[in-house]
């Protein structure tokens, strides 16, 4: 049994790009934590943002719920993750140590949304710097959300790829 931390920027990103993957996981027997980092409130036109901020943490939630999956709220509104902002990096570091993942899946280095790619990058800087999150390392994953598909990183010298 493994211990699965996926870390997106909005509720819905997560559960749009691997939730077929994440319920292998649980069929599989393993820990499934989801966590969104920023509440999305910004995404929608006409619905205000702290009613839509409400309203996506509540829908996070339920459908975390019908998978069996832990939801951890990072509690940032929308645009506030971007390169170089401690306290969001310090977040991701709390979040990383309080779950202590097997193997974690975020964005796509390469996502077509500025504050994706900082997730992104703040896993791979994280991992990379030698800060190891668990007893035997931590593959990171990377989420091609629109195109469905994983790509294999590993780091921390764990001799596991998935």
């Amino acid at each position: 049994m493994y211990t699965v931390l996926v870390i997106s920027c909005h509720p819905d990103d997560v559960e749009i790009a691997c939730a077929g993957t994440l319920l292998k996981c649980k069929e599989r027997g393993d820990r499934v934590v989801v966590c969104h980092l920023c509440s999305g409130d910004k995404g929608h036109e006409i619905i205000m943002p702290k009613e839509l901020a409400e309203m996506r943490a509540k829908e996070a939630v339920n459908g975390g719920s019908l998978g069996g999956f832990e939801v951890m709220h990072g509690g940032f509104d929308d645009l506030e993750i971007y390169d170089n902002n401690k306290e969001s990096r310090d977040k991701v570091v709390n979040i990383i140590r309080k779950v202590n993942p097997d193997f974690i899946i975020t964005h796509d280095p390469e996502d077509y949304m500025p504050d994706h790619n900082a997730v992104s990058s703040y896993l791979s800087a994280l991992l990379y710097r030698g800060r190891r999150c668990s007893k035997t390392g931590t593959d990171l994953l990377y989420g091609y959300p629109l195109r469905c598909k994983l790509q294999s990183y590993r780091v921390c010298g764990c001799d596991r790829a998935y």
